[in-house]
């Protein structure tokens, strides 16, 4: 009979691929399968990592691990205990390194999205850096989990103690929050820099509001994941609890706005793939540097339907590219 870590576990990650799957298909609803973007590509990645993550967290209670024994418990085990917890921290060491490709997979699904949506304005250098810091930060994470104990395999080693380095990542742990934490307030800050260049109603700027609400909610959890795994490095079970709540939360927060279409009448009536025969027209203009280059629109031009959501913001770009130039511009409803 499963018990209340595995029932908790499991119903995160029924929700987190739920919420993946209205991701999926918002988006297909709005641009269509060929249409898709390279956030759309990270999010399936984010899927896979998650699935793993939870499978192999589930898969460490099962076979038990090296953590949380003292070294009269370790000399009384037999040896095909030994060799079973082995196995177990061999699939808890795996569960940890899609941990951290998930945390940053998050991140690359939202930078891309970044990427969009500031085409042509002065913050994408923002998100270009920010892309650059979370780059560097996955790669010090990875290092610090893997450095601090040599040879790795020690790792799997359950009698005689390994040693805490190799128990637990201390290190890591504060690597990997920082790095998330730090790209989190980075984009935060973003947010707020466009939001003074939409001139919206107070209630859409409220709504925005909403998602730079839901950015800090996952900065808490990370913050909790770190406080509360640093507080039992010795009891495995909180630790990787927490750190299947913080993907389920990061997951949630990061597909809020590609699922908001689903809930919008005019994308239910509008076709994805419905072509306008004009120029698109802006009722909201997003800051004054919408275009880029000074081509005029030619009869053959390569039509990008991208989706950009900020909070409950509803804002289709049309990308325009002709042989001499690009120009952006934005349909906000």
């Amino acid at each position: 009979m499963p018990n209340a870590f595995t029932i908790e576990i499991w119903t995160l990650y029924s929700l987190g691929t739920a919420v993946l799957f209205l991701r999926f298909f918002a988006r297909w609803k709005v641009v269509g399968f060929y249409q898709m973007q390279y956030d759309d590509a990270m999010a399936f990645l984010c899927l896979l990592l998650f699935t793993l993550e939870v499978s192999m967290i589930d898969l460490v209670g099962r076979f038990g691990s090296n953590v949380g024994l003292t070294e009269a418990d370790r000399a009384a085990l037999p040896q095909a205990m030994i060799d079973r917890m082995s196995t177990g921290s061999k699939i808890a060491t795996t569960s940890f390194f899609a941990y951290i490709f998930l945390i940053y997979s998050l991140k690359a699904c939202l930078i891309f999205f970044f990427l969009r949506i500031t085409l042509g304005l002065r913050q994408r250098i923002v998100v270009l850096w920010n892309a650059g810091i979370a780059a560097l930060f996955l790669l010090g994470s990875l290092l610090a989990f893997i450095l601090p104990c040599l040879p790795f395999t020690n790792r799997f080693q359950v009698y005689p103690d390994p040693g805490p380095q190799c128990r637990g990542s201390v290190e890591a742990q504060w690597v990997i929050s920082i790095g998330d934490i730090l790209t989190d307030l980075i984009l935060i800050g973003l947010v707020f820099t466009l939001m003074r260049g939409l001139r919206l109603p107070m209630t859409k700027k409220l709504m925005i509001g909403g998602m730079l609400a839901s950015g800090g909610i996952v900065t808490t959890a990370a913050i909790l994941r770190l406080y509360f795994t640093l507080k039992g490095m010795d009891y495995l079970p909180q630790a990787v609890l927490w750190a299947v709540r913080e993907s389920f939360i990061a997951i949630f927060a990061v597909n809020i706005s590609p699922i908001r279409p689903l809930f919008s009448p005019s994308k239910w009536i509008k076709p994805s793939h419905y072509i306008h025969s004009q120029q698109p027209h802006s009722d909201y203009m997003l800051g004054t540097n919408s275009r880029v280059g000074n081509s005029t629109l030619s009869s053959k031009v390569w039509r990008q339907n991208d989706f950009m959501e900020l909070g409950s913001i509803q804002s289709q770009e049309r990308v325009f590219q002709s042989g001499q130039g690009i120009q952006a511009n934005s349909d906000v409803k």
